[in-house]
């Protein structure tokens, strides 16, 4: 019976680390809640909206920008010793991060937050090209 308890306490640990990781890759900790912040706060961003307006820019990269923008969820508070509690982030947390997605995740979302800040201060995002 304690070999048993043993291993599913193993697992359990196994679980509670590769949870973490794979939070810790999907979402935002403080620090990168705040660059979020930061970014559509900006004057760019508020130039890149404004901007958008024009018919010969293209709209819809923007929206592109805006929606990835959105979907970059913050978790800040997450803790190892939160999920031996629970099987996934706690119902009080507004993330709502569930394994399976976040292993489908493509990239991290620090790398996102990157891309999309040097994206919209070059504002590559209009760069124009021609309509065939």
């Amino acid at each position: 019976m304690a070999r048993l308890k043993g291993g599913l306490s193993n697992l359990q640990d196994a679980y509670c680390r590769r949870y973490l990781d794979l939070h810790v890759t999907a979402r935002l900790d403080s620090a990168q809640d705040a660059q979020k912040k930061r970014l559509t706060s900006d004057v760019h961003w508020a130039q890149l909206r404004a901007l958008s307006a024009l018919e010969f820019l293209q709209r819809s990269e923007l929206q592109k920008l805006e929606d990835h923008l959105g979907e970059l969820r913050s978790c800040p508070s997450l803790t190892i010793n939160d999920l031996h509690v629970h099987t996934s982030a706690p119902p009080v947390d507004i993330c709502h991060a569930r394994p399976r997605r976040m292993a489908l995740h493509s990239g991290s979302s620090r790398k996102s937050l990157k891309t999309l800040t040097r994206y919209t201060a070059s504002g590559e995002c209009f760069a124009h090209q021609p309509q065939e």
